[in-house]
């Protein structure tokens, strides 16, 4: 049984990691040992150990006599995409935990691959029209590639004595001797109010 998962290198371009699964033996206890055939297609490289093709890893997945996991290996990859992205970026496997069954599960059934996410995702531009700042004074902007991030934070500052402060027009003020010095921070802390958008 095979599937594909999709990987998104620095660059946010995408690979598919190849993860095949083989059937080996039964353990003593009766539960199942499988073979894992991990492959990335090439140039892109995970085999670091200098033995055999180096797009290719080959690891266990291990069963216990309920179908629940016992173990598998290797819980991480180090993916080199060697297509001018950065080299030696970690994957983390997520298989399941050990004793349970919320990941991969023995059963007398035909495989299947019933969910898989990932955590990646491809490049994206900017959308100039989904641009947000939320109360803590994050810049949010939202990308094409449905992922909104913080772009920027806007400082906030206060004083000592907001009524020391000396009014100037236009809803903007001074600092006098009376207001202390101005101290910058973010919203939310230091006793600074929320940002209101």
């Amino acid at each position: 049984f095979s599937a594909g998962l999709e990987i998104y290198d620095s660059l946010g371009s995408k690979h598919t990691l190849e993860v095949q699964f083989v059937k080996q033996s039964t353990t003593q206890d009766g539960g199942n040992e499988w073979q894992m055939i991990i492959r990335v297609p090439e140039p892109a490289e995970i085999n670091t150990t200098g033995e055999g093709p180096s797009n290719i890893v080959v690891g266990t997945a291990r069963f216990n006599n309920d179908g629940s996991l016992s173990s598998y290996s290797p819980r991480t990859l180090n993916f080199s995409p060697n297509n001018g992205a950065a080299p030696n970026q970690q994957i983390k496997l997520s298989f399941g935990t050990s004793g349970a069954n919320d990941g991969l599960v023995s059963s007398n059934s035909s495989s299947a691959l019933t969910s898989q996410a990932t955590d990646g995702y491809p490049s994206g531009n900017l959308k100039p029209d989904a641009i947000r700042v939320d109360d803590k004074g994050n810049i949010l902007g939202e990308f094409t590639n449905g992922k909104t991030f913080a772009v920027a934070k806007m400082a906030m500052a206060s004083v000592a004595n907001n009524s020391g402060l000396e009014e100037i027009g236009g809803n903007l003020f001074k600092v006098t001797a009376n207001s202390g010095n101005i101290v910058v921070g973010e919203a939310g802390t230091g006793g600074r109010g929320d940002m209101k958008t």
